[in-house]
């Protein structure tokens, strides 16, 4: 694929042993007070996994549903993930084998982050997928996130559309800016990047 093109530049924990819902219906509550996500499509698996199993085998390799985190303040930034500051020219290839996280946002309006990143992926306790974030639900957009911030202070925030299992458009990423900047992320620090899945024939619309 071509090198990622910049759309726009804008200003509950589970417990290991138990199974967390896949049945389409979230059971967090939704975020207090969010409209990002009022009267948009959700997504559905455009590759088909058996949840229940999935989720087991994580599980069984010592993988932890707490390392997921479902974000709510800027300062879940700044607490949860190491301070990085934004390379002079970014590209999607080099950044991931540094930074960049999994990341989706349920049809609750909930943005849900893989603690570990990209490059931990062939970790098996390490390796949450956006089916296992999703936990094998619907979603309104999904993809990988960068975030760089200097421990006190966010420098910028990358979204890129890059998810084979629900093939997001670009567009849909204003979910997740819209949910970062009601949490206290300034616009102007938000990038979108069209970078979809070489796997994925067609973006949802």
């Amino acid at each position: 694929m071509s090198q990622a093109s910049v759309l726009s530049s804008c200003g509950t924990s589970e417990e290991p042993g138990s199974l967390p819902n896949g049945s389409g219906e979230n059971t967090q509550p939704p975020a207090p007070g969010s409209t990002a996500c009022a009267g948009e499509k959700a997504l559905s698996l455009k590759r088909w996994a058996d949840y229940p199993r999935v989720y087991e085998r994580f599980v069984s390799n010592g993988g932890n549903p707490a390392d997921i985190i479902t974000l709510r303040s800027s300062a879940d930034v700044l607490n949860n993930f190491s301070p990085m500051l934004p390379p002079r020219q970014f590209s999607f290839k080099s950044e991931s084998a540094v930074n960049g996280r999994n990341f989706s946002v349920s049809t609750d309006c909930q943005l849900n982050v893989s603690s570990f990143l990209l490059k931990d992926r062939r970790t098996p306790s390490k390796n949450i997928h956006h089916h296992l974030l999703a936990k094998g639900n619907e979603v309104l957009t999904a993809g990988v996130i960068f975030f760089y911030h200097t421990g006190n202070r966010i420098r910028k925030v990358v979204l890129a559309n890059r998810s084979n299992r629900y093939c997001p458009s670009p567009e849909s990423l204003e979910i997740a800016r819209k949910i970062l900047i009601e949490e206290g992320v300034e616009s102007d620090r938000i990038v979108i990047l069209n970078n979809v899945n070489e796997k994925c024939q067609i973006t949802a619309p």
